[in-house]
């Protein structure tokens, strides 16, 4: 019933009005060498024009979706590290609508199973990402760079993040082997 609302109103030549857009990164706003096209930036510019409120979403940290939206040319809300972090419009002093980090106790959980069966990790704290150096799957940090331009901050071990709220862990291994073990 509401689909044929919904082609009715552009049949009739009838025009919809949005509130929000919200737009993930990947897929949607950039092409893939990871920029955004000029036929995106107009419509997202003609868009807020007309009062329609931009969010940009990714699993990304907020510093790198802040760059995005310089590059966009518009105000928008941020919705960082998976939703994990939302934050207001510039225009509205970028105030922290949400925020949900980890607690400390999955935190320690997460970085013990993590050292104990060696699946690599970054840990997203205070706007930072922080990864082991020298870790024997480092490379896969690279490659995840290359994919949405991380920028790491390296440490020797995760023994100064114990007790820490981040805002995100992200888990990366190259292949099933850990997830077959345990999965049973």
């Amino acid at each position: 019933r509401y689909q044929r609302r919904v082609r009715a109103g552009f049949l009739f030549g009838c025009v919809m009005r949005f509130k929000l857009i919200a737009l993930d990164l990947d897929g949607t706003l950039l092409n893939n060498d990871k920029s955004i096209s000029q036929e995106n930036r107009q419509a997202v510019q003609q868009a807020h024009a007309k009062g329609v409120h931009i969010a940009l979403a990714s699993g990304r940290n907020l510093n790198r979706l802040a760059e995005y939206e310089q590059e966009l040319g518009v105000d928008c809300f941020l919705l960082g590290y998976n939703g994990a972090k939302c934050l207001s419009k510039k225009s509205s002093d970028r105030q922290v609508l949400f925020h949900h980090p980890l607690s400390p106790e999955t935190t320690n959980y997460v970085l013990k199973y993590c050292q104990e069966n060696n699946v690599f990790i970054q840990l997203s704290l205070n706007e930072k990402v922080y990864a082991v150096e020298g870790h024997d799957r480092q490379s896969l940090a690279e490659v995840f760079h290359e994919l949405t331009q991380t920028v790491h901050d390296w440490v020797p071990d995760f023994s100064q993040l114990i007790n820490t709220s981040p805002t995100k862990i992200l888990m990366i291994s190259n292949s099933f082997e850990h997830r077959e073990k345990n999965s049973r």
